[in-house]
């Protein structure tokens, strides 16, 4: 009788064993699991922190380059005057006379498939070809962005010269 507990006892043993290594390798089979995820995070933190020290390290340099642009867009009424003034400005010296019709409230417009905030504008001009096409060429050299939707130019009935009627969009800067 002895006997027969015997191999009952090692075979319980054994087994006890058994489920101790499976569990033990579950265990570090959920740690390896766990640290290759870790690993793996480690890496991509590190890749995000190396981009954000290249932002920091350029950051300074765009932010001057971002106030450039927004300095281009006017933001209220004052800025919308001294667009006009420099705009009637390019065309005195080109001999040309210049007046504005501003629409009254900005409003949303698509430009390039996206949508901006701009203010409505149309430009009629008095003059000879040469001084119109001459001033639309400076308008394009000023450093505010004009989009021009409709150039109309018809000759003059009772004068030399042309009239020219331009339609278009000043872009602004949207304060929120």
């Amino acid at each position: 009788m002895n006997k027969n507990k015997l191999p009952i006892f090692q075979l319980s043993l054994l087994s006890f064993f058994m489920v101790v290594a499976v569990l033990l390798f579950a265990a570090y089979q959920r740690q390896l699991l766990t640290t290759t995820k870790i690993e793996t995070e480690v890496g991509q933190l590190a890749l995000s922190q190396a981009k954000l020290s290249e932002l920091s390290r350029t950051m300074p340099e765009l932010m001057s380059e971002v106030s450039g642009w927004l300095r281009t867009l006017p933001t209220n009424q004052e800025e919308v005057a001294f667009f006009a003034a420099i705009v009637e400005a390019a065309a005195k010296e080109q001999s040309v006379t210049v007046s504005f019709s501003f629409n009254d409230f900005p409003d949303t417009v698509l430009f390039m498939g996206k949508n901006f905030f701009g203010l409505g504008t149309d430009i009629n001009l008095e003059g000879s070809f040469l001084g119109i096409t001459n001033f639309v060429s400076s308008l394009s050299k000023l450093p505010y962005f004009f989009k021009i939707d409709k150039m109309t130019i018809l000759q003059r009935e009772t004068r030399q010269g042309v009239r020219a009627s331009l339609s278009g969009v000043l872009m602004m800067n949207q304060v929120k």
